[in-house]
């Protein structure tokens, strides 16, 4: 096992249990960074972007193992 697994694992699984029980998800995992990706033609009009949302990875993690398969 690698020395990061071993440093997360433990607060992870307290964190997932915690809200498990409450049923409150965490709100810091609520935020995403929302960045523009040019597609094509003219860079100086938005409609040629798209937006993409990066997520904080723990909660890509959480929602994983929460929701039914």
């Amino acid at each position: 096992m690698t020395i990061i697994k071993l440093v997360i694992s433990l607060p992870l699984s307290i964190a997932v249990n915690k809200s498990m029980e409450t049923g409150v998800f965490p709100s810091k995992l609520k935020f995403a960074k929302v960045i523009p990706k040019y597609k094509s033609k003219d860079k100086q009009s938005f409609t040629n972007y798209r937006t993409i949302s990066l997520l904080p990875s723990i909660s890509k993690i959480y929602e994983k193992n929460v929701s039914p398969q």
